[in-house]
Formats: C-alpha cells, structure tokens, sequence
C-alpha cells in the first residue's frame, strides 16, 4: 500500500518470479489493520495500471479475504467474556 506507486514494477518481477508474487499475496493477511485492507482493495479496484490488471483482482482478492478473516476474529473476541 505505501508502495503502490511501483505497482508496475511488482508486475515486471512477479511476471519473472511467481515465488515473489505469491510471497507478497500471502502477506496481505489478516495481521494488517482494517483500514489498511480496505485502502489495498481500494487502490486495487480504483489505480491499476492495464499491465496489472490480474495482479490488481488477485491483490483485491487476497485483501478481502484477510478483511473477511479479521472481521470473523474480532466478532469472536467481542463475544469472549
């Protein structure tokens, strides 16, 4: 997200190395805050690049899924006594 100016660089890498790809999809997880996840599939849905288009769905993918994955944790939390 502080980096997304470079999207089109992370394209150009991920194209040559699917591991790197898949390492940054994996860490937009459910450690990141809500607002951070919603900036990410913000950015993803509204500043993309044509070149990124795939990168872009599967960046806004991953953000809703953690988003998903956090909002299920703290409803739990809230329901512990």
């Amino acid at each position: 997200m502080d980096h997304w100016n470079k999207l089109d660089q992370f394209v150009l890498i991920s194209e040559k190395d699917p591991d790197f790809k898949a390492f940054v999809l994996r860490h937009i997880d459910a450690t990141n805050s809500m607002a951070d996840l919603q900036r990410i599939m913000e950015l993803s849905r509204e500043q993309c690049p044509r070149k990124g288009l795939e990168s872009c769905r599967q960046i806004f993918s991953s953000a809703s899924a953690a988003r998903l994955e956090l909002e299920h944790t703290l409803n739990q939390r809230s329901k512990q006594p």
